[in-house]
């Protein structure tokens, strides 16, 4: 899924399972309260978080100033990492070639 700076998914893709509104706030409350200690001690903001709860895999992922959420199997492979990160790449190349004015 693909949220904006406001959390609301711009884009998504699952397979029913999750409510892309929920996880596009939730995700966008993770990415607030790092960004929010990662300032706090100095550090620069994030560009990728990862983490894993119970047997599921949640990735975040930054794209221009969107997020990409992935949320997998927490068994996956390296494999799902190197789908997100071509994911990553393709939102990136699109919106370099659509408004390349903006970005």
């Amino acid at each position: 899924m693909l949220i904006d700076s406001e959390g609301l998914p711009v884009a998504a893709w699952s397979r029913g399972r999750y409510d892309q509104e929920m996880w596009g706030a939730l995700s966008r409350k993770l990415v607030d309260d790092v960004t929010a200690t990662c300032e706090y001690g100095g550090v620069t903001q994030p560009d990728s978080l990862e983490f894993r709860s119970g047997n599921e895999r949640f990735s975040l992922q930054r794209v221009a100033d969107m997020w990409l959420v992935s949320i997998a199997d927490a068994a996956s492979d390296e494999l799902e990492k190197i789908r997100v990160n071509q994911a990553v790449e393709m939102v990136t190349r699109h919106l370099q070639e659509r408004y390349k004015n903006v970005y």
